[in-house]
């Protein structure tokens, strides 16, 4: 028989992997909370797009006011959320207010914000490029199509994706951040009017999921896209295929969470990437529950402090049809 000191090694050993390489259990979202920052956006604002930086900073772009009229309707502003100061500031400006675009990141400060929509029913089919290191903002590109409620992933340093949304509906996009030039690749299999994605870095292939196209009904399909290949697949994925409205997605390499858009309207969703596993995980403090739908926020997951932080939103009585814009930002520890 071995010694006793190192079978119980060996057993919290297997049992730390045992932890680590096994789904999470149901139990750890049982409830969660989410916490009302001091910061608040500088105004109510629906569907900004945010951006964490893997440090200590969640950038937001743009988003809609629609209490406003005319060209300020559409933010054109660059905030910068402080994670450690619960501070916010206004950092830059795009070109003009945008809303319903897509925007990565590169991991060097760079972020690239694809398409939207402009003021007085414009299509923005520019691609701008934010320096978060130097303030800058440039149009290095634009591509030839309508880039709204596009779903997109950083595939390497250099290299971004974007997929299907509205009228570009099925289409793929690969952008080169090197020479700012993009390229149209092969069709998804199933189009889809607002999309989003998971990108699993391991695995490389993005998870891909929203609403359908306008003629078809919930449940609506899920892709599994590989880029090397430039394959994409339908697959029944354990992501919700029924969702009401615009929802806001993120992940790190192994866990991803949505935020709004689909019943419960109480919870948010909660994914793990290498075992496609997902649960719906009720939250007290968010907006929705019962008839009112909380939607068209921007979320951040920031995995060394296992939260999700979330920005601004609508909330929407599904009885009613009642709206009402938020300006606050939340967190919710994962």
């Amino acid at each position: 028989m071995g010694h006793p000191k190192k079978i119980l090694a060996s057993f919290l050993l297997i049992l730390s992997f045992s932890s680590y390489f096994s789904p999470t259990s149901s139990a750890d979202c049982s409830l969660l909370y989410a916490t009302l920052c001091r910061a608040r956006l500088p105004a109510h604002t629906q569907a900004p797009l945010v951006s964490y930086d893997g440090a200590d900073s969640i950038y937001i772009f743009g988003g809609a006011r629609w209490y406003l009229s005319g060209w300020e309707v559409y933010s054109n502003e660059i905030l910068k959320y402080t994670i450690s100061t619960d501070s916010i500031a206004l950092v830059a400006h795009l070109p003009k207010g945008l809303y319903l675009g897509t925007v990565t990141a590169d991991g060097l400060g760079n972020y690239f914000y694809f398409g939207g929509a402009a003021p007085n029913m414009e299509d923005s089919k520019s691609v701008y490029k934010f320096d978060s290191n130097t303030g800058q903002v440039t149009e290095v590109a634009i591509i030839r199509h309508d880039l709204q409620y596009s779903a997109s992933f950083l595939y390497n340093s250099s290299v971004s994706y974007i997929q299907a949304g509205n009228l570009f509906q099925n289409g793929v996009i690969r952008f080169d951040h090197a020479t700012n030039t993009w390229t149209r690749l092969t069709d998804l299999p199933t189009k889809f009017r607002t999309a989003a994605a998971f990108w699993d870095k391991n695995a490389e292939r993005a998870y891909i999921f929203g609403q359908g196209n306008a003629a078809v009904n919930p449940p609506y399909d899920h892709v599994v896209y590989s880029p090397g290949p430039d394959i994409g697949a339908i697959s029944n994925l354990q992501i919700p295929d029924d969702f009401v409205q615009m929802m806001s997605a993120t992940n790190d390499e192994r866990e991803g969470f949505i935020v709004g858009g689909f019943h419960p309207t109480d919870s948010i969703y909660w994914y793990q990437l290498p075992f496609d596993v997902g649960e719906y995980c009720p939250v007290a403090g968010l907006p929705g529950g019962g008839d009112v739908l909380f939607s068209r926020t921007g979320a951040a997951f920031v995995p060394k402090m296992r939260r999700v932080y979330v920005f601004g939103g609508g909330s929407q009585n599904l009885t009613s049809y009642l709206d009402k814009t938020h300006d606050e930002i939340w967190y919710i520890d994962v």
